[in-house]
């Protein structure tokens, strides 16, 4: 006989519900409550991402060089704790986990590779003549459209149409860097070199936004490189020796810099070596004139320099090696000692004159 309570007329007590009866059953739980999660969770997701996103603009604002990494680790780590075990604990169906789990994953991926992989993207891309004839009348989509033009008009010497379309990939986070180089490199040919600086530092500044290390890396050599040609440049404008020489070494640490970032690009060295002819540091000089030849076989300005700083030392022996060798790479070379003072030291030692005549006779037959 089992005990039950019973209310004073008779009438038995229902008993109060548990917490327990609440609670869904595991492993029965029907394809309308899988729904209801795997929802609930996407809408979730979705505002956390953009929570994500306020973050990492607000870090990426004071370190901007380490946004693009600070905000893929931080939205992976985010994904991992928030989505896969909150759908497990909910549903206990491994299916439902995986399928919530992707598309997230699949988002994240997505937003951080909207735009293209930007050296072979942008630098590597060369338009078409059909690209050249079709330019005018193609419409700018994209902030990668609007880079496609730029390149094509500055290749084509039409430089405003060139910075109007630069201009327009800027508002664009992931193509601004890139757009910044640009323009900073046309307002270089133009010779508006206060302009020029200002737009490589910015792209200094926002190379963070690039995911890649190997992007950051690529634009940043070849914004301190040309940030380094700038600053050598107001350097011979310079209209006190205080100035000159205070832009002289902003120069040569940008040329360092760029050296330090890619030990590989003998644009670099041979433009590091240029300061230190400017100097008058000789020793300095040679080291990276060949520091840039032994990168690159086939450069000959770095090959010419190396026979005219031993020309300027009186090192006539040495000088005709390196004359040689800048004249089999090309013939030009040895037109242009007649017209450069730094070789009146040797000019009439008979190797060099040999040199040249055979530089001059290949460039007749050609």
């Amino acid at each position: 006989m089992t005990n039950s309570a019973h209310t004073p007329d008779g009438a038995p007590v229902k008993s109060i519900p548990s917490d327990s009866d609440f609670t869904p059953s595991i492993g029965r739980s029907s394809l309308a409550d899988h729904c209801r999660i795997i929802l609930c969770v996407l809408k979730d997701l979705l505002a956390l991402l953009g929570t994500i996103k306020l973050l990492t603009d607000a870090i990426g604002s004071a370190i901007p060089e380490h946004y693009g990494i600070l905000q893929l680790k931080l939205s992976l780590a985010v994904l991992a704790i928030y989505v896969a075990w909150p759908v497990w604990r909910e549903t206990r169906n491994s299916l439902a986990t995986i399928f919530v789990s992707g598309l997230a994953l699949l988002a994240v991926i997505v937003f951080h590779a909207r735009v293209p992989t930007f050296p072979e993207e942008f630098t590597s891309w060369k338009p078409s003549v059909a690209d050249r004839h079709m330019v005018d009348q193609q419409q700018i989509r994209t902030s990668g459209d609007a880079i496609r033009h730029g390149l094509i008009f500055e290749a084509d010497q039409r430089y405003d149409e060139a910075l109007g379309d630069f201009k327009k990939a800027i508002d664009d986070r992931w193509t601004k860097p890139f757009a910044e180089l640009q323009i900073a490199n046309i307002y270089r040919i133009r010779r508006d070199f206060q302009a020029s600086e200002q737009f490589y530092h910015d792209a200094i500044r926002h190379s963070g936004n690039l995911n890649s290390s190997k992007d950051r890396n690529y634009l940043l050599t070849h914004a301190w490189n040309d940030l380094g040609i700038v600053l050598r440049a107001q350097a011979r404008l310079a209209k006190t020796d205080k100035e000159k020489d205070d832009l002289t070494i902003l120069a040569l640490n940008a040329f360092t810099t760029a050296t330090d970032l890619d030990p590989t690009f003998p644009k670099a060295w041979y433009n590091r070596g240029q300061v230190f002819f400017d100097r008058r540091e000789f020793d300095s000089a040679y080291e990276s004139y060949r520091s840039a030849l032994y990168r690159d076989p086939e450069y000959g300005k770095a090959a010419y320099n190396l026979a005219s700083l031993a020309a300027v030392r009186k090192k006539s022996d040495e000088s005709c090696k390196w004359l040689q060798r800048a004249c089999q790479i090309d013939a030009s070379w040895g037109y242009r000692v007649a017209l450069d003072p730094d070789f009146d030291n040797v000019r009439r030692d008979q190797c060099t004159t040999t040199v040249i005549a055979a530089a001059l006779q290949e460039l007749q037959a050609r």
